[in-house]
């Protein structure tokens, strides 16, 4: 994949590129771009949600990059969505590093994004992530997990998609 236009950019320093990993993966998910969300992770990506979703049921864990992409496909690509990510710690040991930051991501109903008499659903999650240099120094994360510091709003928008 770290050949596919507009995936890989030129220029970036290990740790711009594995805050871009990170990037790359909620902008598949706000753009509905599966590929784009796919580059961010390696194939054998170990991820943990099991503390995303506050006062719901735990989404659980995945064990590939195939199985948390499906489930996203499945249940959030297609709703109106928006993360924004800040507060990057990278810390970069040869061709491994480790990432932390946080993230606010909101969801609404597909359609009802651009409506302002519609509530959705407001997360601030801390993201602990691995990642991995792969190919010519494109990097991915290798493992992930999404830990829901609080929440606000309607549930239900975030899981309508199902």
């Amino acid at each position: 994949m770290a050949s596919t236009p507009g995936i890989k950019l030129s220029g970036l320093t290990d740790r711009e590129a594995c805050i871009d990993a990170v990037y790359r993966f909620v902008q598949g998910i706000d753009d509905n771009d599966r590929e784009l969300a796919d580059s961010a992770f390696t194939e054998d990506c170990k991820f943990d949600l099991s503390a995303v979703m506050a006062g719901t049921e735990s989404i659980g864990t995945f064990d590939s990059r195939d199985a948390f992409v499906s489930q996203l496909a499945e249940h959030v690509f297609g709703l109106d969505t928006l993360h924004q990510l800040t507060n990057f710690r990278v810390d970069i040991r040869g061709d491994t590093a480790a990432l932390t930051c946080m993230t606010l991501a909101q969801h609404f109903r597909a359609g009802e994004g651009p409506d302002p008499d519609k509530v959705g659903y407001l997360m601030g999650n801390r993201f602990n992530a691995q990642l991995r240099k792969e190919e010519e120094g494109f990097w991915r994360v290798s493992s992930l997990a999404i830990r829901c510091q609080w929440a606000h709003g309607d549930s239900g928008a975030f899981t309508s998609a199902r």
